[in-house]
């Protein structure tokens, strides 16, 4: 799989060397209930024909946190297009 911008995106985190890509962002101001009001930032990714078919044959997804304890609040949605939150990447159903 890999990052996608989208027409949200408003920031790039630029790899810091030729072999880790760059990461299209939408970084948003904070929400309500945030505890420290920092902003939130979203990426969108999207996945290998290979890994659409495993996934749909239940195959699970794994998310890594590196180098950060204790574990930042995260969260993991699927988004498509023509779903709000694949254009935004943080807007639910509905909102």
């Amino acid at each position: 799989m890999r990052p996608i911008k989208t027409k949200r995106s408003n920031f790039t985190y630029k790899g810091p060397t030729p072999d880790i890509m760059d990461l299209p962002c939408e970084i948003v101001e904070a929400q309500a209930g945030a505890q420290d009001g920092a902003p939130i930032t979203y990426s969108v990714w999207e996945l290998t024909a290979e890994e659409r078919e495993f996934v749909a044959r239940g195959g699970n997804l794994k998310l890594g946190i590196l180098y950060v304890q204790p574990i930042p609040p995260v969260s993991i949605q699927i988004v498509h297009e023509g779903m709000p939150a694949f254009e935004g990447a943080g807007e639910q159903k509905g909102e």
